[in-house]
């Protein structure tokens, strides 16, 4: 299992574990763009064209229901 498939596994497993710097390596992994910054908020872009503000949570964490949002994304635009 490399380390993308790891990743994916952890995050299936339970969002809300998963750190903001590991989220972030996630939605390059899927093709995602960082667009810009305002403020705490990045904003990423998916390959079709969703838009995604994300934010850590206090400490490193990732935010789990930005998590599951992104997977939602996900499934629907591999759906398409």
């Amino acid at each position: 299992m490399n380390k993308k498939d790891k990743l994916l596994a952890k995050i299936n497993r339970n969002p809300g574990s998963l750190k903001f710097d590991e989220f972030r390596l996630f939605l390059k992994h899927q093709g995602w763009k960082p667009d810009r910054q305002e403020g705490s908020h990045e904003i990423w872009v998916s390959p079709g064209g969703h838009v995604l503000p994300i934010q850590p949570r206090k400490g490193k964490d990732a935010k789990d229901y930005q998590v599951r949002q992104a997977l939602k994304i996900i499934e629907q635009e591999n759906k398409d």
